[in-house]
């Protein structure tokens, strides 16, 4: 098991926490299991601030985050095209199987550049017929996202937005959401 917990950021230059893999499959069977990610706090990261790229059995609860996703802000001179949100979940890929039983729960996100929360299925992992199982966002406080709308994420920028290509037990339920921009 992989715990991250009460752990304080401030203008971090890449994802502020964040669980990955990089040797396939076989790691998140392995490693990326029972993970609980609670209780930090980040003031401005670069891209995400809690990201997971690849896990199961993962639960994401009451973190503060605070202009998460400010490339540009940081680093004016190296631009970016990364979709940035204060919580992401990269979730199915051909690279890392599929995620499931992740709950992202009673978390505050204020002002994130683009969204407040975001997990979607890669499409190599569509086409390879991985889907996401069991990824849920409730009773969560997202205020105050999508402030830096473009041509790529007006219609992506907001709140919380889920992206699987199939609904197989994946909820939002409970959230309060206000205050943003661009038409997620």
């Amino acid at each position: 098991s992989i715990t991250i917990d009460s752990n304080r950021g401030y203008n971090i230059g890449d994802n502020a926490y964040a669980l990955g893999n990089f040797a396939g499959t076989e790691a998140i069977e392995k490693m990326n299991r029972n993970v609980t990610i609670s209780n930090n706090y980040c003031d401005g990261s670069r891209y995400h601030t809690i990201l997971v790229a690849g896990g199961k059995d993962v639960t994401i609860e009451n973190n503060l985050i605070i202009n998460c996703g400010i490339k540009e802000d940081m680093f004016p001179n190296l631009p970016s095209s990364v979709n940035t949100a204060g919580i992401a979940l990269h979730c199915a890929s051909v690279d890392y199987g599929y995620q499931s039983n992740i709950l992202v729960r009673n978390n505050k996100i204020f002002d994130s550049l683009e969204r407040g929360i975001f997990a979607f299925d890669r499409q190599d992992a569509v086409t390879a017929g991985l889907y996401s199982v069991n990824i849920k966002a409730i009773d969560n406080f997202v205020t105050g996202c999508g402030m830096r709308t473009t041509a790529q994420t007006l219609y992506g920028t907001g709140g919380i937005e889920f992206r699987f290509a199939k609904n197989i037990g994946n909820e939002i339920k409970g959230n309060y959401v206000s205050y943003n921009r661009g038409l997620g």
